[in-house]
């Protein structure tokens, strides 16, 4: 969530610290007899974002929330949803309506771990559905824009290796979105890069400190098969933040900036998920 006012950021702080307890009462049970291997990882998660979008009425305050569930099959195979929604709202006094709301772009992905030396590697492959809305004429009639109104396929490559009590890694990305019909004809994105680099310290067996700095560059927009004469795009983006986490849940708590629009103001996001595991049966121990 992007903070403009002081009591969003107490209302954040203090869900923060009100789940904390939570946390560590989790992570606090003692596991009893001979560990089990994880079948199955299921992971929901609800996450929330607020900022402001460039180009739209100062009075206007824009937000996303997000509800995903995740699966882990045998702590190798991932699969991924997302459901977001955005909405907007209008501080002004004469502003009608005060809040609007509309689903955004539906997304999905499926993913695989490995280990390769001293690395954590994954790949995974993404879709996301154009159901949010884009139209520029039902945008501007319920005075939201939801989504792209592209198709967009994706794939990604993430390293992570361990290095106590810090964990380094990358990640670098690719992305196409498919033609859409627009007023006056059909447009498409031939690619989007990003590589992004991260780095998180431990600083106990609960709370961890997070920074990321992400590269991206997106090359021109295809209009009707021409390229768009905007040309290349290249941004610079940080991120800092913290975890509390356990073994049956995660909180966390970030700041972001676009560094190479400094005059963009920072998005506030939070996140939690709670994790629920299916093990596999308890075998009996050999009788002597």
């Amino acid at each position: 969530m992007v903070v403009r006012s002081s009591s969003t950021g107490v209302l954040l702080v203090a869900f923060a610290f009100l789940a904390y307890p939570l946390l560590a009462q989790t992570s606090s049970h003692q596991r009893i007899g001979v560990e089990r291997k994880t079948i199955l990882e299921v992971s929901p998660s609800l996450s929330a974002e607020l900022y402001k979008e460039p180009g739209y009425d100062e009075s206007a305050l824009s937000g996303q929330a997000s509800l995903g569930l995740g699966l882990l099959i045998m702590r190798t195979l991932s699969l991924e949803i997302d459901l977001p929604y955005s909405g907007r709202l209008f501080t002004s006094r004469d502003a009608y309506p005060r809040f609007v709301a509309a689903l955004g772009d539906v997304s999905a992905s499926i993913g695989a771990s490995f280990r390769l030396a001293d690395w954590r590697m994954s790949l995974d492959a993404s879709y996301v559905h154009p159901s949010g809305l884009y139209s520029y004429y039902e945008a501007a009639e319920k005075r939201i824009q939801s989504g792209s109104g592209y198709r967009s396929l994706g794939a990604s490559l993430s390293a992570l290796r361990y290095l106590d009590p810090l964990a380094i890694g990358f990640r670098l990305r690719g992305e196409t979105r498919l033609d859409r019909q627009d007023r006056f004809g059909t447009s498409s994105l031939p690619a989007a890069l990003s590589l992004g680099l991260f780095a998180t310290e431990a600083l106990n067996g609960q709370v961890a400190l997070n920074a990321s700095l992400t590269h991206s560059l997106t090359l021109p927009r295809l209009v009707n098969g021409i390229p768009d004469e905007q040309g290349y795009s290249y941004s610079l983006s940080g991120t800092v933040g913290f975890v509390l986490s356990s073994s049956d849940a995660s909180l966390r708590l970030s700041i972001s900036k676009r560094l190479s629009e400094l005059a963009e103001p920072s998005s506030f996001s939070l996140s939690f998920s709670p994790t629920f595991r299916i093990m596999e049966p308890k075998r009996e121990s050999p009788k002597p």
